[in-house]
């Protein structure tokens, strides 16, 4: 018999907030439970046509005919659903406007670079320095690299080759594998993790410490004092380097091959002597040119830039230019790779 009169409570608490209250009164509302119950239900009934009221968590009575809030609702609703594609479509094209704009500005500055290359004189002095820096003291790691490539290389195509019963083309195999491919593509990621990433956080260094802005001041052109030298040393010690990394390498494949599997050394040099023609050696030469620009101008780049990006300044800034730098550095290197090698063969 307590049921009504939470029900009456709330006909009355909505009274005096529902716009039609006045209908209210036309419906009488006894004091008996019964009573009470059938004039809920009353004015309910009265009010239907034009309110929801909400009883208990529920609507009771939705006969508005699209003349409230849900008709606005479901239109809301259909323009979200319409602006979801453009959405997307907005985002996409934001994505490829910024890969543009980047690769613009990768552009103009590789550009500006070799530009700045037949403008005479350079420092010889930076330029050994830079030499020092990515040449000698890369020397340990490329050359540590290269022996343990070559004598996994030894060890893995050895039984490969013995199921063929070509044993005696292990020399030829290692060989080609380390001057055509192995050297130049392994010895551009050392230097690039070694000295790339160190080019490219001392150059952003630089850029927030507004150094190269002192150099625009002073009338010197920053690309040339600070791109330039790295790009010369870069050429010249990314081939010898290489050429390092061969040599070490086949010494390794040697220790293997020869020294612990008991392949005939002599079979081993002189298979590989005759193998191996200046075409395979030229074209391992050219991929370390094509890395050795490659990495100098990203990774400078990346550090010259830093002010321009997002979060650039502050050591956020040069965390992210770095780590830039050599992602991007050595997914172009493997990516040269394959284009030179299709062009090469």
């Amino acid at each position: 018999m307590w049921q009504a009169f939470p029900l009456c409570a709330s006909l009355f608490s909505l009274k005096a907030s529902l716009p039609h209250a006045d209908r209210l009164d036309k419906a009488p509302l006894l004091a008996d439970n019964n009573d009470c119950q059938s004039g809920v239900k009353t004015n309910l009934a009265a009010l239907s046509d034009n309110v929801s009221v909400p009883i208990a968590g529920q609507l009771v009575g939705n006969g508005c005919g699209g003349r409230c809030g849900c008709a606005m609702e479901t239109s809301v609703n259909k323009e979200l659903t319409v602006n979801i594609p453009i959405q997307i479509l907005a985002g996409i094209g934001r994505l490829v406007l910024a890969l543009l704009t980047e690769l613009g500005r990768i552009g103009l500055f590789f550009f500006t670079t070799f530009s700045r290359i037949i403008h005479l004189p350079h420092s010889i002095v930076r330029i050994a320095q830079q030499i020092h820096f990515i040449g000698t003291k890369s020397l340990f790691i490329v050359s540590l690299t290269g022996l343990f490539t070559g004598m996994v290389l030894g060890v893995q195509l050895y039984y490969t080759l013995s199921r063929l019963g070509s044993e005696t083309a292990l020399g030829v195999a290692v060989a080609l594998s380390l001057i055509r491919e192995l050297g130049p593509v392994l010895t551009a990621l050392m230097i690039t993790g070694r000295a790339g990433s160190s080019i490219a956080a001392e150059i952003g260094i630089m850029r927030i410490s507004e150094q190269i802005d002192a150099l625009d001041t002073m009338d010197i052109d920053p690309i040339k004092f600070l791109v330039v030298p790295r790009l010369l040393a870069a050429l010249l010690c990314f081939p010898l380097l290489t050429a390092i990394f061969d040599v070490i390498g086949i010494v390794g494949g040697y220790l293997t091959g020869v020294v612990m599997l008991g392949v005939n050394s002599g079979t081993y040099l002189n298979r590989m002597e005759q193998s191996v023609v200046w075409a395979d050696v030229s074209g391992g030469f050219i991929k370390s040119f094509a890395f050795a620009i490659i990495v100098s101008v990203i990774c400078c780049y990346q550090g010259y830039t830093m002010h321009l990006r997002r979060n650039g300044f502050g050591a956020r800034g040069v965390s992210v230019a770095t780590t830039s730098a050599v992602v991007i550095s050595s997914v172009l290197i493997l990516a040269t790779d394959y284009v030179l090698t299709s062009f090469l063969l």
